[in-house]
């Protein structure tokens, strides 16, 4: 008797989790709305064309070089964009910055300095250089550049990436079209961002602090990415890399979360709230580092 009732009470249990789910949703958008305003306001948005592999030597070796060591290198200026990457993971976070593989010279960049690319499948990237995002096939990427003070365009870059990336955005953007993918047209035009006073300055210590954490975690994977190099070069064991990969992993994860909470504070968020949306994201198997403190 108890196998046949069992599963009618786990739907039961599912269907309800799902209704309060959604109320909580619900709830913490009304709180919110008044803050929020389109990010159309602080972007202008492009459409970019990747370059083709075989165009150009340079290129040809930074794909040879992408075979030899798949996470890239510590600097350059040649981006290559694994397509089947997913704007979290189950596990970790996306990284940061765009994968390098090489450097080309006298060559016309086709994304800028302190530029986001968004990928088809909606993964943000931090731009560190002028660039030439190149691929096998064609393949193009919007490519987003703040509008704000001069003076603050390298701090409220890495501040808008980080939002991009962030826990709240993601299960805004989820809560809102049932997708994490913003690279649609749709999606990134439901995309919410807190209005701004650029100089006021609660504002302006809040991009101080996210621009150290965006510093913080950039020397995180250009030590990592070196230790790789090393590694793939005297072809070390994979445990001894699965190791590093997960010490790396948790290291940026914290960086990661400490500006979570940022985001958190500067749209009133509190403990319940965090926890329904961390409960959601977790349920669509995204990543969470730390469990948010009940208050």
């Amino acid at each position: 008797m108890q196998r046949m009732i069992q599963p009618k009470i786990d739907n039961i249990e599912s269907k309800l989790s799902f209704v309060k789910s959604t109320f909580d949703t619900l709830r913490i958008i009304s709180k919110i709305r008044n803050i929020l305003v389109p990010v159309s306001k602080y972007i202008s948005v492009s459409m970019v064309e990747s370059v083709q592999a075989k165009s150009n030597a340079s290129i040809e070796k930074a794909f040879l070089t992408k075979k030899e060591h798949l996470n890239g290198l510590p600097d350059g200026n040649i981006i290559i964009i694994n397509e089947a990457l997913i704007p979290r993971y189950p596990y970790a976070y996306l990284r940061l910055t765009a994968p390098v593989f090489g450097d080309i010279e006298n060559a016309e960049p086709n994304v800028l300095q302190n530029s986001i690319i968004i990928t088809r499948n909606g993964c943000a990237f931090l731009v560190e250089k002028d660039s030439l995002i190149v691929s096998e096939n064609m393949d193009e990427y919007l490519v987003l550049n703040v509008n704000c003070p001069q003076e603050l365009t390298n701090k409220f870059t890495s501040y808008l990436v980080m939002y991009l990336k962030s826990t709240f955005l993601l299960w805004f953007v989820l809560s809102a079209t049932e997708s994490f993918n913003i690279f649609v047209s749709i999606a990134l035009r439901k995309v919410r961002i807190p209005n701004f006073n650029f100089k006021n300055n609660q504002f302006s210590s809040i991009l101080d602090r996210i621009h150290d954490g965006v510093c913080t975690i950039i020397n995180k994977e250009k030590i990592f990415l070196e230790s790789v190099i090393i590694q793939d070069n005297e072809s070390k064991a994979t445990e001894e890399f699965y190791k590093m990969a997960e010490d790396h992993n948790i290291s940026v994860g914290k960086v990661f979360h400490d500006i979570d909470s940022e985001f958190y504070e500067q749209l009133h968020l509190k403990g319940d709230e965090i926890i329904t949306m961390h409960i959601i994201l977790k349920g669509a198997i995204l990543y969470i580092q730390v469990e948010p403190p009940i208050s």
